[in-house]
């Protein structure tokens, strides 16, 4: 479901639902309609995705940052929220000066 919203292929639940109905998974069994709003509510609450009002009061799924990573790196979310995690981790424990100071302890390592 990521991949399908952060490539732009669908943006309602609907969509989803559309896109779900054509899959393998449909023709051998029912996809219910609980199971695509469960997935949906993971990956908005996991950053994956946001929920957007656009004109109407209508839905529009959008991917984060952090969505659009996880597609282009090709790791499964969970890997994906693995890696922020241990990010985050070694973040906190650097200390720099500024942005500048990364890129010589990344290129010009004691």
């Amino acid at each position: 479901m990521l991949e399908v919203i952060a490539t732009g292929s669908a943006s309602t639940e609907e969509d989803l639902k559309l896109y779900a109905s054509c899959t393998l998974l449909a023709v051998l069994n029912d996809v219910p309609d609980a199971a695509i709003l469960a997935c949906v509510t993971w990956l908005v609450s996991n950053e994956f995705i946001r929920r957007q009002i656009v004109d109407e009061g209508k839905e529009r799924l959008t991917p984060t940052q952090l969505g659009l990573a996880c597609l282009a790196s090709s790791l499964s979310p969970d890997e994906s929220l693995v890696l922020l995690n241990e990010l985050k981790t070694a973040r906190r424990g650097l200390i720099l000066d500024s942005d500048l100071h990364l890129v010589y302890q990344v290129f010009f390592p004691k």
